[in-house]
C-alpha cells in the first residue's frame, strides 16, 4: 500500500484519537490557574457552556496575564455582566455586535464617542442625586 493511500487513514486515526482529549482539556478542572483565573466569573456555568464557546474564551483568557490590573477588572466585569445574560440577550448582543462591526470605523467612533458623552452625563446625575 502506497504513502498516499494511508495518509489519510493515519490522519483520521489521528483526529479520531484527540478528540477526547479536547473535550477533556476544556473541563473546568483540566484549565490551568492562568485560565481559572481569568474565567472565574464564568466558573458555576462553565461545564455548560457549548464547546465552541469554551474555545473562544480559552483563546480569550490567553491575553489575561499581559492585562494591567484594570483591564483585568474590567474583563472580569464584562465577564460577570454575560453570564448573567440569558441566552436570548447572548445571541441579540452577538447580532448588535456583528451589525455594529460593519458600520465604517470613523462613524464607529463618532457612535462610541456619543455613548461615552451619554454615560458620563447619568454618572454626574446620579452624584448630584446623591449630594
Amino acid at each position: 500500500m502506497s504513502l498516499n493511500r494511508l495518509y489519510p487513514f493515519q490522519l483520521s486515526l489521528c483526529i479520531l484519537l484527540l478528540i477526547p482529549a479536547m473535550a477533556v482539556a476544556q473541563a473546568w478542572t483540566n484549565l490551568s490557574p492562568t485560565q481559572k483565573e481569568a474565567l472565574a466569573p464564568l466558573a458555576a456555568e462553565w461545564d455548560t457552556l457549548q464547546a465552541e464557546q469554551r474555545r473562544r474564551l480559552i483563546n480569550l483568557a490567553k491575553h489575561y496575564p499581559k492585562l494591567d490590573a484594570a483591564h483585568k477588572q474590567r474583563m472580569h466585569h464584562r465577564l460577570n455582566e454575560w453570564s448573567k445574560l440569558t441566552p436570548g440577550q447572548r445571541e441579540r448582543a452577538r447580532e448588535k455586535f456583528q451589525a455594529f462591526s460593519k458600520i465604517p470605523s470613523e462613524t464607529r467612533n463618532q457612535v462610541k464617542e456619543m455613548i461615552r458623552q451619554q454615560e458620563a452625563a447619568k454618572s454626574r446625575v446620579v452624584l448630584t442625586e446623591a449630594e
